[in-house]
Parts: C-alpha cells; sequence; structure tokens
C-alpha cells in the first residue's frame, strides 16, 4: 500500500514539475506540488484552507546517490511569500540538532517529504492574495549538489 502511495505521488508530481538535474536517464528528477486537504492539486485556496506541500527526488541514475544534511532539519523546507515579504515556513518555531545527517537514495529510489501550512501552530490562515511558495530543497547530493529551489504561485481568493 505505501509503495502505492508513493508511487500515485510520483507520478503526480513529475507531471507538474519535471526537471533533470543531469542528462536524461542519469539524472536526479525533482517533483514539487501544491494541494488542498483532499490531495487535489490547486494554486486556488479560500481564507482558512489549508495548503499542502509535497516535494520528492526520484533517482534515475544506475547506482546509489549518497547525500547529507547539515542537521537533523527536514529535507525540504518550504516558503510562503506575499509579494516580496516572508511569511513564514514549515521549520517556523523549530530547532534541530546541529549533527550532520546522512543516507543514500537507491538507483530508482524515492525521497518524498510532505508538509501543511496550518500543521505548524505557528501559522495562521492565509488572507486573500497573491502568494508565492518556494520549495528549498536542503540535500547535498556527492554527484550532483544541491538541487535547485522550485517556486509556485497561488492565490487565496474571497
Amino acid at each position: 500500500m505505501k509503495s502505492l502511495l508513493v508511487f500515485g505521488l510520483m507520478a503526480a508530481l513529475t507531471a507538474c514539475s519535471k526537471k533533470p538535474i543531469q542528462p536524461e536517464g542519469k539524472s536526479l528528477v525533482a517533483g514539487f506540488q501544491l494541494t488542498n486537504p483532499y490531495g487535489i492539486p490547486t494554486t486556488t485556496f479560500h481564507p482558512g484552507e489549508d495548503l499542502i506541500f509535497s516535494f520528492a527526488v526520484v533517482n534515475q541514475t544506475e547506482r546509489a546517490q549518497p547525500w547529507r544534511l547539515p542537521d537533523t532539519r527536514p529535507f525540504a523546507i518550504f516558503e510562503v511569500y506575499l509579494g516580496e515579504g516572508l511569511i513564514g515556513t514549515t521549520v517556523d518555531g523549530y530547532g534541530f540538532f546541529p549533527v550532520v545527517v546522512e543516507g543514500e537514495l537507491q538507483s530508482g529510489g524515492i525521497l518524498a517529504a510532505k508538509d501543511s501550512w496550518l500543521e505548524n501552530g505557528e501559522h495562521r490562515s492565509l488572507t486573500a492574495g497573491n502568494y508565492t511558495l518556494v520549495a528549498k530543497p536542503q540535500l547535498k547530493f556527492d554527484d550532483f549538489g544541491t538541487l535547485p529551489d522550485k517556486k509556485i504561485d497561488f492565490e487565496v481568493v474571497q
């Protein structure tokens, strides 16, 4: 069941945002998606509605890809902006241990992260306006470096 869920998540993510880091067949593919609480991809929300952020990396290379994080933070952090002003991040109010975390993404493997705006007790419902969501991958891969940030513009309407 879990592998079916991850496969479905990746199919949806890569369909929305597919950008190889290296030439096809020897790449990491990062996918990024914004959905409503029902899992439906959208860029239009209403005041009080939660936003769900998903980010995943698929290893399409022929070997495992070692990675590291500088501390115990999530491997993808999501930031919400109103115009140029940062409204908040998914790690607002959290602290992390300064311990290097290492791992490997196996060939054909997937790393997936999912977070919610309102799940963080520091956040309130977003008011009407035009926003930008930025996914900031924190992983550093030995062969690929840090993956680029990804952005999605969205709006909250009355």
